[in-house]
Formats: C-alpha cells, sequence, structure tokens
C-alpha cells in the first residue's frame, strides 16, 4: 500500500534519472541541443547518420515524459496539473517529431540530387523545426513547466520553506530561459541567453529530485494538502 503523495514523490525521483539516459545519448552521439540551432543541412545529415538507433533514442526522451505528467497529477494542485498536462502533451509532440517527422525528411534529404530539393527540403524542416520545435516544444513547453514548478512550490505547503524557495526561484529562471527561442527570429546574440535553459534544465531536475525524496521521506502531508495526499492506492485485487 502505497500513498498517492509517496507515489509521486517517487516518479519525481526517477524521472529526472531517467531522463538522463537519453539525454546523455543525445548529446554524445547527436551533439544535443547545440545542433537544435544549427543549418538544417547539417542537422539532416548527422540526424540520418545516426540512423534507427537516434530515432529511438528519440523515442525513449519522449517516453519519459509520462513519469513526470504522472508524479504531477497525483498532487492536489488542480490549477499546477492543468499546467503539467499542457506542458507534457507539447514537449512530447516537439520530440515525437523526430520520429515520425524528421526521418522522412532526413531521407529525402539524403537522396535528393539538386540543390533546389536539398533547399526545398530544408526550409520544410525549418518550418515544422519552428512550429513544433521552438514554439510547441521550447517555448510553451517550457513556459508551462515554469508555471507548474510555481505553482507546486506555492500549493505545496508543508513542504521545507528551503524547497519551495528554491522552486519558485527555478520557475522563475525556466521563465528567463524561455528568451532563447526568440534568437531563432530576432538579431539577438547573448552567450547568457543561451546557457539559460540548460542551466534550468539541470536546477529543475535538480529540484524535482529533492521534492521526490521530501514526499517519500514525509511521514504525513502538510494542512495545507488535500485527502487525496494521504489516501492509499490499492492495487486492483485489493
Amino acid at each position: 500500500m502505497i500513498t498517492s503523495r509517496r507515489l509521486a514523490g517517487l516518479l519525481f525521483i526517477v524521472f529526472p534519472l531517467a531522463i538522463q539516459i537519453p539525454f546523455l545519448r543525445l548529446a554524445r552521439t547527436f551533439r544535443y541541443p547545440d545542433i537544435l540551432r544549427e543549418p538544417p543541412g547539417d542537422v539532416l545529415t548527422a540526424f540520418q547518420q545516426g540512423g534507427s538507433a537516434l530515432i529511438a533514442n528519440w523515442y525513449l526522451f519522449a517516453a519519459t515524459i509520462p513519469l513526470f505528467l504522472i508524479g504531477a497529477l497525483l498532487l492536489p494542485l488542480r490549477i499546477a496539473r492543468v499546467f503539467a498536462a499542457i506542458s507534457a502533451v507539447v514537449q512530447m509532440t516537439g520530440l515525437l517529431r523526430w520520429v515520425f517527422v524528421v526521418p522522412v525528411l532526413g531521407n529525402e534529404y539524403a537522396q535528393a540530387t539538386t540543390e533546389e530539393a536539398r533547399s526545398a527540403i530544408a526550409t520544410i524542416f525549418m518550418v515544422q523545426h519552428q512550429a513544433l520545435g521552438v514554439v510547441l516544444g521550447e517555448h510553451l513547453g517550457q513556459l508551462f513547466l515554469a508555471l507548474w514548478t510555481v505553482a507546486a512550490a506555492v500549493g505545496l505547503a508543508s513542504l521545507p520553506r528551503a524547497l519551495r524557495v528554491v522552486g519558485v526561484a527555478t520557475g522563475l529562471t525556466m521563465l528567463a530561459g524561455i528568451a532563447d527561442g526568440f534568437a531563432t527570429v530576432l538579431p539577438i546574440q547573448s552567450a547568457v541567453m543561451k546557457a539559460l535553459p540548460m542551466i534550468a534544465f539541470t536546477a529543475w531536475s535538480l529540484w524535482l529530485l529533492a521534492l521526490g525524496v521530501s514526499l517519500v521521506g514525509r511521514q504525513s502531508a502538510g494542512t495545507n494538502e488535500s485527502a487525496e495526499m494521504l489516501r492509499p492506492l490499492h492495487s486492483p485485487s485489493a
């Protein structure tokens, strides 16, 4: 028997650890995330070189997100649940384009015999990259994840004060990191802006891990948390 609070905590511990597997593999084999800002031809060529293993890794990346979403939905914070659901859906959409959209474009680019054909495919890639990647995955995904982080840090009143303060600060850092997306359409060049998304993601992962440990370790929910946090979850056979 396990309470919804502790199950959420376990998922928050597992998720930031599990997502490191595909993330580090992408960093090593695909120059992620720096490659996202490289010319379309370079991205498509590198993607083709990665083969089916790279596609599988992108799918694994997307498949880890439900771990976070389930944990977030177990918390008794209604508006935060909405933020988490929106963030999870748009981020999974952004990641799954590398599984179902980019492979098609990569094949077409590799088989193109003229510069005009390669240019057309590169343009299509950029459109989907901006729409599904920058707009959905990066901008909206990060925006609503930041809102969830702040809502969770503020709403879970029984958490240690330091963990709540760090959560709010992490959420605000994540909001600031959204500005990096504007550099894809505006003449903005800033090393700090470019680094903010990675800094925010690292800080958020550590905070989520600490949140999970706190939820698992606490014996009772705080006074401002609903009874749902204490309700035990039973197996179907119980």
